[in-house]
């Protein structure tokens, strides 16, 4: 993930409260919440002790107590771009839980929009537009321009190519998935949602030997499930056009719909 909201969310919770005296890790959300509380406590004018209480909320489902605490802390430093990227990220996971109103939409956009306009140059702003736009709105048009801003500024990060690669299946171009998906595996060979991904979109090219050797592979670095091996099985049976059964085409291609789990590994929590 571009900017990894857990991972920063672990450092940032690590290093405001290292000077407390108990252990965060096997930390339930209560104890969490409630450390964060006295933290706060005993220095309410800390921007980042806000977001950190913020994201605990939204992780519990508490969406009035999350936004307020994005609030104070935008309130207290409301120039530090990453604060609106978390308010936007924010208000994305409580949208997808149903948990605050459609119009928060367009708010969580004018954070993003906000962060960008603080930090043109860095990737944030664009990458939770890109996740609001897809995943909230579906629109995947506006997701792809911010897509292929992110990856502009930051071209290094194959988990971004795979990402892009769901919003250009999700246009039906699965030539350009292919070839995001083939990126996303030259800078990581060893991620196995990349290989995963690319027997659909290989499917819907009609490459079908090459969807075979993507399934093998899969298969050989050892997640091997029933939806592999279906596919394995139509797939050879296609390739070898056993009595030239043109249903097993139609078969094959339910299955990578319907029954194939075919889900991006996007690191989003979405």
């Amino acid at each position: 993930m571009i900017f990894n909201f857990k991972f920063c969310y672990f450092v940032l919770f690590v290093f405001v409260l290292a000077s407390c005296s108990f252990q965060t890790e096997h930390m339930s959300y209560s104890d969490a919440l409630q450390e964060t509380d006295k933290v706060i406590k005993r220095k309410p004018y800390v921007a980042s002790n806000y977001i950190i209480r913020a994201r605990l909320k939204v992780d519990i489902g508490d969406a009035k107590g999350a936004i307020d605490d994005f609030n104070k802390a935008i309130e207290l430093e409301n120039d530090n771009y990453i604060y609106y990227v978390s308010r936007a990220r924010g208000r994305e996971k409580l949208l997808l839980k149903n948990l605050i109103d459609i119009s928060e939409y367009d708010l969580a956009l004018k954070d993003a929009d906000k962060a960008i306009s603080l930090k043109p140059d860095k990737y944030d702003g664009y990458y939770i537009r890109a996740i609001l736009k897809a995943y909230v709105k579906k629109d995947f048009e506006g997701a792809l321009q911010d897509y292929n801003k992110v990856i502009e500024l930051k071209d290094d990060v194959a988990k971004l190519y795979n990402e892009r690669a769901f919003i250009y299946s999700e246009l039906c171009d699965y030539l350009n998935a292919s070839v995001d998906l083939q990126k996303a595996i030259d800078l990581d060979d060893n991620e196995v949602a990349y290989y995963y991904n690319m027997i659909p979109v290989m499917v819907y090219l009609k490459y079908y030997d090459k969807a075979l050797a993507y399934a093998y592979k899969v298969k050989s670095i050892g997640f091997d499930d029933s939806h592999i091996s279906n596919a394995i099985y139509l797939l050879e049976l296609i390739i070898q056009d056993v009595n030239n059964n043109s249903d097993n085409i139609d078969k094959l291609l339910k299955i990578i719909k319907d029954d194939f789990n075919y889900e991006y590994k996007i690191l989003t929590d979405n």
